[in-house]
């Protein structure tokens, strides 16, 4: 406030607004904390209140409590004198203050002022049955009062109660954040308060989430805003992010971070949906450039893999486990020396952009076509990199490395046959040919991983979105869940095989070629330095599915030392792999669940039964005022286990690029296409300010005489609405 305080009818005008004053005359008659009254103001109601606590209270009180010693006989006095008893015996272990509140609101009016001034006094009256006064000989004097700092003096009644029962009516008992100032992410309390949230904290022992919430809890759009949160943890370079999707769920996320990079940069986000053919193919057995062997984590990663194909979908695992995977890792290993070095592919001239590099380089007339003849693929691997050719390069010892058919061929060999001639599975078969056979039924079932690698990231891919819904299995059938199994662990090694790189760095580089040693290195310095990130979605599609979440579990316990933060979401806390529950260190839930309780009891988690029975209480899905979902935020950091109701609030843009239903991502897809990412955003954002047109085109399709849950008759009504909007933005109208 600069300008002059003007009186106005017992208000005070200044600076354009309208303020009004209170201060609080008779104090509750019985203890109230300052919850009950920030629960009583309306969110509206704009407001100010301002404590004054004095010491030397006992003092201030000495001959006052001596008068009244004289007339406690007087009826009307006879409380007071009691009173002043209490205070000055509670003065011995809890010193008495001088305590004075004097409350403020305003408005653009003088109308809009004396509403929210009735409606302030009002709620503070109500506030364990209080007293205010609002009438003063200068109401500016109490305006003052209310500022804090600016006066000592009040215009209202002083109160003299002992310290402690003072400071109960102070807002000490809202949510506080461990986080605060260091926060990459904002949730709000249900009073309102930011609350600031890190991802991978260095307050927390071990960077594991869990997000648990069954459909339509906004389970999906709080995952995607903490996945999109990792950037705003990373420095001047995207965050390594991985996210294995199933339906589309984090497509916002790649559309929303691509329209704001620049387009040189664009390439570093790679979205992908999979499919069971050879135009996905990714060689499982593939190594680092210029590597002839596996590092230690692909090597596990290629023995699970080989293992699995083995499992009998029945019993969970191979016949006779042990010798199979005996087999696997003599195998691999005999195949990758072949591979290095007595057998290695010979080069052709079969791709069209090794040849281009090879003219490109010079190399085709600087070696001759008599070496050409002889030359095998690592040898091409190794002059194209030498000449800085690295996406030929990479291209090139795609044709070097081993594929599933060249381990089937070192099985079918008669020595490796007999070493194993007497070990049989199933009572008959030669465990050898068992191996085989798998791996043949493999090659011919998993088109996707069975060849010469096709596609694959960017060495300069930052975020990689892999979308699983056309390659899992059918969760009814233990085949089914053996394939969903499968996929996820390619999907994973696929993605995330370089988080690990600087942990094989001891082993990996000594066992390079020296040409590729500083090339790694430099790699691995940038792995170590930055936190990787790993976000699993709908884990209900390989729960109860062994070998892959014992993967993940041994992943999970090793991930904090590797500076992975690993993400998991899914329904219910029974699809998550059981370590992952164990050492979990932030859990979103948004929905609590029957045997939930019980549940975080088992895992030592002890929630207060006031804050579980709270969150039952409030309402499911988004607040109706657009304020927001409500979520319940369990986080084991260094400081303790904390325990809030927060809500993930998001403004109506941000909220249109997370949005993951189905119907609004039909409408938001057709306005990105013909408008654009941000002015389609902007449109949603100003028609839809809820984040969600699904009521609209529910709506649309009943007056069409439809039915409602119809997923064919919405998306028709979604592009009839998108075209209605487009129709709208290209004649200027709105």
């Amino acid at each position: 406030m600069e300008g002059e305080l003007e009186e106005d009818g017992g208000l005070i005008y200044c600076d354009g607004k309208y303020y009004g004053s209170v201060a609080l005359e008779l104090p509750p008659l019985h203890p109230v904390k300052f919850k009950q009254l920030f629960n009583a103001i309306n969110r509206k109601i704009p407001y100010r209140i301002k404590y004054d606590f004095i010491g030397g209270g006992k003092k201030a009180l000495f001959w006052p409590s001596v008068i009244i010693s004289f007339l406690r006989f007087i009826p009307s006095l006879g409380n007071i004198a009691r009173d002043m008893d209490y205070v000055r015996a509670q003065s011995e272990t809890d010193p008495t203050a001088i305590m004075a509140i004097n409350f403020a609101t305003w408005g653009d009016t003088k109308d809009e002022a004396k509403r929210n001034l009735a409606a302030l006094t009002k709620a503070i009256e109500g506030w364990g049955v209080s007293g205010v006064s609002k009438t003063y000989g200068n109401p500016g004097s109490a305006l003052i009062a209310s500022v804090p700092g600016l006066t000592t003096a009040t215009p209202g009644s002083l109160h003299y109660p002992p310290l402690s029962e003072g400071l109960r009516m102070l807002p000490f008992e809202r949510p506080a954040s461990p986080w605060h100032g260091k926060g990459n992410i904002n949730f709000i309390t249900l009073d309102g308060k930011l609350f600031p949230y890190q991802i991978a904290s260095p307050l927390q022992e071990k960077f594991t989430d869990v997000i648990t919430g069954v459909p339509g809890s906004g389970k999906s759009v709080l995952a995607n805003r903490l996945n999109l949160s990792s950037i705003y943890r990373a420095d001047k370079k995207l965050p390594y992010l991985t996210i294995i999707d199933k339906g589309y769920s984090a497509k916002g996320i790649a559309d929303l971070i691509s329209a704001e990079l620049p387009s040189e940069k664009r390439h570093q986000i790679a979205s992908i949906t999979l499919n069971n053919d050879e135009s996905h193919c990714i060689n499982i057995c593939d190594t680092q450039l210029g590597s002839r062997y596996l590092t230690q984590f692909e090597e596990v990663f290629l023995k699970q893999m080989l293992n699995a194909f083995c499992i009998d979908p029945a019993i969970g695992q191979p016949p006779d486990a042990m010798s199979v995977g005996q087999i696997v890792s003599k195998v691999v290993s005999n195949v990758y020396k072949a591979k290095a070095h007595s057998s290695a592919n010979l080069f052709k001239y079969n791709d069209p952009v090794i040849n281009e590099a090879l003219k490109e380089s010079g190399l085709d007339k600087e070696l001759g076509e008599d070496w050409f003849e002889r030359a095998t693929w690592w040898e091409v691997v190794d002059k194209l990199f030498a000449k800085k050719y690295l996406h030929a390069a990479t291209v090139a010892q795609r044709y070097a490395v081993p594929t599933i058919h060249d381990f089937i061929a070192e099985l079918q060999t008669e020595s490796f046959k007999n070493q194993y001639a007497d070990v049989k599975v199933n009572g008959s078969e030669p465990v050898v040919g068992f191996v085989a056979r798998c791996f043949q039924a493999a090659a011919a079932e998993y088109a996707i991983f069975s060849g010469i690698t096709v596609y694959d990231f960017s060495p300069e891919t930052r975020i990689a979105i892999l979308d699983m819904q056309n390659v899992l299995g059918d969760r009814t059938t233990p085949a089914g869940k053996l394939k969903s199994g499968i996929m996820y662990l390619f999907a994973r090694q696929m993605a995330v095989r370089n988080y690990y790189l600087p942990q094989s760095a001891e082993t990996f580089i000594p066992a390079l070629p020296e040409q590729y040693r500083a090339y790694h290195q430099a790699r691995i310095r940038e792995l170590s330095e930055e936190v990787k990130h790993t976000f699993y979605d709908e884990c209900h599609n390989f729960a109860g599915i062994d070998f892959i979440q014992n993967a993940l579990n041994t992943a999970d316990l090793e991930d904090r030392k590797f500076n992975v933060r690993t993400a998991f979401s899914s329904q219910y806390l029974s699809h998550m792999p059981s370590s992952v529950l164990k050492t979990m260190n932030s859990l979103f839930m948004m929905r609590l669940t029957e045997g939930d309780e019980e549940y975080l009891k088992q895992l030592e988690i002890n929630i207060p039964a006031d804050i579980l029975r709270r969150f039952r209480q409030l309402p499911q899905g988004v607040y109706p005022d657009g304020s927001g979902t409500a979520f319940l935020g369990i986080f084991k950091t260094k400081r303790g286990l904390i325990c809030h109701i927060l809500k993930n609030t998001l403004g109506p843009k941000l909220l249109w690029a997370l949005n993951s239903s189905a119907k609004d991502r039909a409408l938001r897809d057709v306005l990105y296409e013909e408008l654009g990412t941000k002015k389609a955003r902007e449109e949603l954002a100003n028609r839809f300010p809820m984040g969600s047109a699904s009521s609209i085109i529910d709506e649309m399709v009943v007056n069409q005489g439809g039915e409602r849950d119809s997923e064919e008759e919405s998306q028709t009504m979604a592009m009839k609405l998108a075209k209605e909007i487009i129709s709208d933005v290209r004649r200027g109208f709105r």
